[in-house]
């Protein structure tokens, strides 16, 4: 019996289960290339992969399997009384590989998508470890991942999203390779299928179309928004693949004007790549100095400009919510690399922080999702702008509710916002030290012993001896200098990079150390290389680190 997962009408995992004849195993046999020893099956004809034998005797059965075969075959076996067993095995002879739903091997160099993986498998006979690594400005950042039989790529997901985070490239991809067992690899991006723009038109790709859909009768959705009025979305074209062939597609006459981000789907999975496409100016209505530089300032400088008042310290309130608005509307449309603000915020992380406080409950998952999705870390974000947030936004909401008395309304603020760090650090425990910082409370929870955390990380992942490739980039080590500890210290070298890196990100979010892209690239790393040992690290060096600088005082 073969049972079935299916979401949203695509299958996302199998299992196959079988009441098998008493004695019935199958195994690898020795000493062969591909040859599988089949026993429990005495007395019946069997049929495998569409040959039949006789199995007259208990000696198990060799069953050769060629070199171009699957990793699936079906077995049919049927005893002279008329009793018949009817199964899918897996071929533990089968090579380490890539296979689709059906137990095809994909071709090498295959091009997938990260919202459409279900059915993808990962497959191998025993245990495997597979890679996944991802260039970047000439260097390669790279983590192993151990697998033993299918594992569904979409279980992998979040780790080659994680990859992705580290480039600002919409069109970089995660290599998957198997060690030891060839150049074959699969590559998964966040698109696979590419928009083509010209003179105010748009439409995506028919070949890409082609290639990916599973029928001539996929669906595919193409929309767009205009950056002026972010909730509104419009359905420039929703129709069977053959549609598509030979056509261009012109934006709303009747949209705001300006700059549009347009994007679509194949079978309700987001795989057209995402285009920002510039028509005619927006009718003269009042913007904000924000909302004009998203709007109108030349593209090639348009990120520094933001970058440069999100740092300012001028933000007004009003820009602060448009903000929140432009990030939270396009979620789950498109990736926030789409969008030059959430570019810019990721080198603005005090403007990040009061964006995040200034959150509806419903909104913080989608602001925390600037961690998810790019090269930024909450965890290293200033530990004085969290305080100034809480302050600011305790203000704002004193301000509304300045009918109360006062002793309520302080108690109503407080209540709200402790209601929304607490949703924070629920979802990212990391920021215990952040949180408690501003409302007080027992850190103690968020202790840990430096020395045994820093034993366990080496023992969960292993050594260089044995293959292991621990993430060396950024030299985090050097940056602590005298202060790097003897728990460190007395470990082999390659270990020092990962121990250190929660260490150094406490130093960024107390000030001692600048914050920047390329340290904190390599903080992501480490911290994707062990995330259980960086984020229990996290809260204990921040307090280390406020209990020297009081002794210090």
């Amino acid at each position: 019996m073969t049972f079935v997962l299916i979401r949203d009408g695509v299958t996302v995992s199998r299992a196959i289960a079988a009441v098998a004849p008493s004695g019935f195993s199958v195994t690898a046999k020795a000493g062969a290339r591909r040859a599988l020893s089949v026993a429990g099956l005495q007395g019946a004809t069997v049929t495998i992969a569409g040959t039949s034998k006789n199995v007259p005797s208990a000696d198990p059965l060799t069953v050769e399997r060629p070199g171009g075969a699957g990793s699936h075959f079906d077995l049919d076996a049927i005893w002279p009384d008329g009793t018949s067993w009817r199964t899918e095995l897996y071929d533990r002879t089968a090579r380490p590989g890539f296979t689709n739903s059906a137990g095809a091997e994909l071709p090498p160099g295959w091009r997938g998508c990260i919202d459409a993986l279900f059915g993808i498998y990962a497959s191998c006979p025993d245990w495997g470890k597979l890679t996944l690594e991802i260039t970047v400005a000439h260097s390669t950042r790279c983590i192993t991942r151990p697998i033993r039989g299918e594992t569904p790529l979409y279980a992998l997901s979040t780790d080659i999203r994680a990859l992705m985070a580290t480039t600002s490239r919409l069109d970089a991809a995660v290599r998957l390779q198997w060690i030891g067992a060839g150049d074959h690899h699969v590559e998964i991006g966040l698109f696979d299928v590419s928009l083509e723009v010209h003179d105010g038109e748009v439409w995506p790709s028919y070949a890409d179309l082609t290639r990916v859909a599973a029928s001539d009768t996929a669906r595919v959705t193409l929309l767009a928004t205009p950056l002026a009025d972010p909730p509104e979305e419009y359905v420039l074209a929703d129709g069977e693949l053959t549609t598509y062939r030979l056509r261009r597609f012109s934006l709303p006459a009747a949209g705001p004007g300006g700059p549009w981000l347009v994007y679509g789907r194949v079978d309700d999975r987001f795989r057209i790549r995402p285009r920002v496409v510039v028509t005619r100016s927006g009718p003269g209505k009042q913007h904000t100095p924000l909302y004009n530089l998203i709007l109108n300032a030349d593209p090639a400088t348009r990120r520094q400009l933001l970058i440069r008042l999100l740092n300012s310290g001028e933000l007004t309130d009003r820009e602060l919510e448009e903000a929140r608005n432009l990030i939270v509307c396009f979620q789950p449309r498109t990736p926030l690399q789409s969008l030059d603000l959430a570019a810019a915020l990721i080198d603005a992380p005090a403007t990040a922080v009061r964006l995040l406080l200034s959150s509806k409950d419903t909104e913080v998952d989608m602001v925390l999702a600037l961690e998810q999705e790019m090269n930024f870390l909450w965890g290293a974000t200033p530990v004085h702008a969290w305080r100034d947030a809480f302050e600011w936004r305790k203000a704002h909401l004193l301000e509304l509710m300045s009918a109360l008395p006062a002793a309520d309304a302080e108690r109503y603020a407080r209540g709200e916002l402790e209601s929304v760090l607490q949703a924070i650090v629920a979802r990212l425990p990391a920021l215990a030290f952040h949180v408690f910082s501003v409302t007080g409370g027992r850190i103690e929870t968020w202790v840990t012993d430096a020395s045994t955390e820093a034993n366990e990380c080496v023992a969960r992942n292993g050594h260089a001896q044995d293959g292991v490739i621990w993430p060396t980039e950024g030299n985090l080590a050097t940056r602590l200098g005298s202060d790097l500890p003897g728990w460190i210290q007395n470990k082999q070298p390659y270990c020092s990079n990962v121990l250190a890196a929660p260490l150094v990100a406490a130093r960024i979010a107390a000030g001692l150390i600048p914050w920047g892209q390329p340290l904190t690239a390599a903080l992501r790393w480490a911290r994707l290389f062990d995330p259980i040992y960086f984020d229990r690290m996290l809260p204990t060096a921040l307090l280390t680190l406020g209990t020297k600088s009081a002794t210090d005082a």
